[in-house]
């Protein structure tokens, strides 16, 4: 979310310093200009506006994103298996774990040997992926680790 509040400010900056350019132009060439000079600006004000705009949708979709991450643990690995909000699973239950996109944002998906999938936003974890797989590899004795082909696709 920090990420998303920088661009935007970045954008507002942008902006500003559009404004100041088109400003200064226009003073000194507005002559030279003729009838056009006001729809120059804002045609050169637009390309601002909406990268402004796109940043702005993008700091709102991770504002919603962060706020449905619960409190308390996401995700808890161990050497007797992987511990969720949904409950606690041994290795020997855990059939595969990776990252897949899905319902607008990445995941990890677990899936047991019977057949259940549980599903946990990334965003929910405060670690990197490689630190991710690295623990559930150590922790699970090498028998299982983090798919993260998807993310490189």
């Amino acid at each position: 979310m920090a990420a998303a509040r920088r661009n935007r400010n970045w954008r507002l900056g942008s902006l500003a310093l559009s404004g100041v350019i088109l400003a200064v132009i226009w003073w000194f060439f507005r002559d030279a200009m003729g009838g056009l000079s006001w729809q120059w600006v804002l045609l050169m004000f637009a390309v601002p506006l909406a990268f402004l705009a796109a940043a702005i949708v993008r700091e709102v979709r991770a504002r919603r994103a962060a706020a449905s991450v619960p409190d308390g643990l996401a995700l808890g690995i161990g050497r007797l298996g992987v511990l969720l909000p949904d409950g606690f699973w041994p290795w020997e239950d855990v059939a595969a774990l990776d990252a897949v996109a899905l319902f607008g944002g990445w995941k990890l998906r677990i899936t047991t040997t019977d057949g259940g999938v549980i599903l946990l936003p990334l965003l929910a974890l405060s670690v990197k992926p490689a630190t991710l797989d690295n623990a559930v590899r150590a922790l699970s004795g090498g028998r299982h680790r983090v798919d993260f082909a998807a993310l490189r696709a």
